[in-house]
C-alpha cells in the first residue's frame, strides 16, 4: 500500500516546473509540452503544471485505470526524456520541499490534512 507522501511525490515527479520567469509560455496560465497544453499554477514563486503529464509511456494507477486523476507513473529514464520548453525543467527535491513548506509541510510528512492542501478538489 502506498503512503500518502509516496503518492504525492510520485504525482509531483511527473509535473514540470518553470524555473525562469522570463521564458515565454502559451499564455499566462498554460504551457505547451510535446504538443499538449497544460494549465499552470504559481506557488511560492515557482510555476508548476497543474495537471499530470499525459505523454507517451508511463503506467496507469491500475490495469482498469480506475483513478485517471492520478495520471501515469513514469520511470526516471522516461522522465529524463520528456522534452520541455525552454525555461522549464523537471522539479528537484528542493523544489518539492519549497512547495511543501509553502503549506507548512515538512518532507517527509504524514500530515494528511496538510498534504490535502496541495491536492485538487476533484479527488487529486
Amino acid at each position: 500500500m502506498r503512503t500518502p507522501i509516496c503518492t504525492l511525490l510520485a504525482f509531483l515527479l511527473i509535473i514540470s516546473i518553470r524555473c525562469n520567469e522570463e521564458q515565454p509560455i502559451a499564455n499566462d496560465n498554460t504551457v505547451i509540452i510535446a504538443g499538449s497544453e497544460y494549465k499552470t499554477v504559481t506557488i511560492s514563486g515557482l510555476t508548476w503544471t497543474a495537471v499530470n503529464h499525459a505523454g507517451e509511456g508511463g503506467l496507469v494507477y491500475d490495469a482498469a485505470n480506475s483513478r485517471p486523476e492520478y495520471g501515469k507513473y513514469y520511470t526516471f529514464n522516461e522522465v529524463k526524456n520528456i522534452t520541455l520548453p525552454e525555461g522549464w525543467r523537471i522539479p528537484t527535491m528542493d523544489d518539492y520541499k519549497k512547495l511543501a513548506a509553502s503549506h507548512s509541510i515538512a518532507i517527509p510528512s504524514y500530515n494528511n490534512e496538510a498534504i490535502k492542501a496541495l491536492t485538487s478538489a476533484t479527488r487529486w
